[in-house]
């Protein structure tokens, strides 16, 4: 059996998430960042930090407060992309769910995580993340936007939708949340959270030797 081993001195970047993508960015403004083919979107880093700025603002200005858990759950999208550097510097905890999660493992996931917040992506079925949450959470269909109580998932208030062709009752789409984030609401939310060492991010393991299992990430 061979082996590869690299530097073991290299010292550990004491930034969090959202400081590193910050510094990233000033240094690269005008470079290509992103480029999601099937979406026709193209972003230069100096672009995606605007759009992640503007998304954190937007999410801290619908209630959300810094530590709450966000559970972003779909496909590919450049949207998902902005969507995790934007709960990192919000100084949320996200967690990127499953798209192909049964309704079962969806409600283990969203309860094990004490989600507070869950931005749905497009799937191939519309509006199937939507009904899945509206049957678990029947209270979703009468409450207003940001407001859900459910005795189901009793952390739960905020569900926004990524599909914006489609009206879901008690959900925000996320080009709400986005014309949220004005530049005097983000000088209100200050700037990025600043311990390495904190909570950036719950992944669930594969349940291969029993249920799946949320692993805290820093």
């Amino acid at each position: 059996m061979s082996q590869a081993k690299g530097p073991t001195d290299l010292p550990l970047i004491q930034k969090t998430i959202a400081q590193a993508f910050a510094a990233t960015c000033a240094d690269n403004g005008p470079k290509l960042a992103i480029h999601f083919t099937q979406e026709n979107v193209h972003m230069t880093f100096a672009k995606l930090l605007t759009e992640v700025e503007k998304l954190a603002t937007g999410l801290r200005v619908s209630g959300l407060q810094v530590g709450d858990h966000v559970a972003l759950w779909g496909g590919n999208y450049a949207n998902m992309l902005v969507s995790i550097y934007a709960c990192c510097r919000a100084g949320f905890v996200f967690s990127c769910l499953n798209p192909a999660l049964s309704k079962s493992a969806v409600l283990k996931s969203l309860a094990m995580g004490d989600f507070r917040a869950v931005i749905c992506f497009p799937t191939a079925h519309p509006g199937e993340s939507y009904r899945t949450l509206a049957d678990l959470c029947p209270e979703l269909r009468n409450c207003a936007k940001g407001h859900l109580s459910s005795r189901t998932l009793v952390k739960l208030t905020h569900v926004i939708m990524a599909e914006e062709d489609h009206t879901f009752p008690g959900t925000y789409t996320l080009s709400e949340i986005y014309g949220k984030g004005t530049l005097e609401e983000l000088k209100k939310i200050g700037n990025p959270p600043t311990d390495p060492n904190a909570v950036a991010t719950i992944q669930f393991s594969m349940g291969t030797t029993g249920e799946p299992k949320p692993v805290l990430l820093i």
